[in-house]
């Protein structure tokens, strides 16, 4: 029986062949592509390049002008330009996340996450934007981004004066301030 199924949304990467950049598909793939000279192109002259499928352990032809995938579980396969424009869309790239300017790590109760929290659904409603982000890039997001982030540094500034508080009085009782 003919039984139909439609694709997951995820995002992949992938690295068009272009017969040029041999070395950027070596290093996109982990060492799993190599170029394919011409004397050795006797079964398929246009197969001018071979990726290794570790799924079913096995080298596959890539033609210039294909895309080399890396699929949801780590593989590399070949891809037709018009398949590709069939089955994806492109995603806008993705900037590697910056390293924190400082970790903090604090003794959370959950009276103390409200503001937090409120912010949060204001996120869930679409009312604000919530993303890591760089002091800088904090600068440059409209009004309601950045005075989300401020509620949160806010937030947990106001949570550590509080542990600090209570950690100087000794007895573990919130201060009155």
């Amino acid at each position: 029986m003919v039984q139909r199924a439609r694709k997951k949304p995820v995002e992949i990467d992938y690295v068009p062949w272009t017969g040029d950049n041999e070395a950027e598909l070596i290093a996109f793939t982990d060492n799993r592509f190599e170029a394919v000279d011409p004397e050795d192109r006797t079964d398929d002259p246009d197969l001018t390049g071979a990726v290794f499928d570790v799924l079913h352990s096995t080298w596959v032809g890539v033609k210039t002008g294909q895309l080399v995938i890396k699929g949801v579980k780590g593989e590399f396969y070949p891809c037709d330009p018009d398949v590709f424009a069939e089955t994806y869309d492109d995603s806008p790239p993705t900037a590697p996340m910056s390293k924190p300017d400082a970790i903090v790590v604090v003794d959370v109760r959950a009276a103390d996450l409200q503001p937090v929290a409120d912010f949060i659904a204001k996120v869930a409603r679409g009312d604000a934007l919530l993303r890591r982000m760089s002091r800088d890039e904090a600068i440059a997001l409209p009004d309601t981004a950045t005075a989300g982030w401020t509620l949160i540094q806010e937030a947990l500034r106001d949570l550590g004066k509080r542990r600090q508080a209570q950690t100087s009085h000794g007895d573990g009782q919130q201060s009155d301030d």
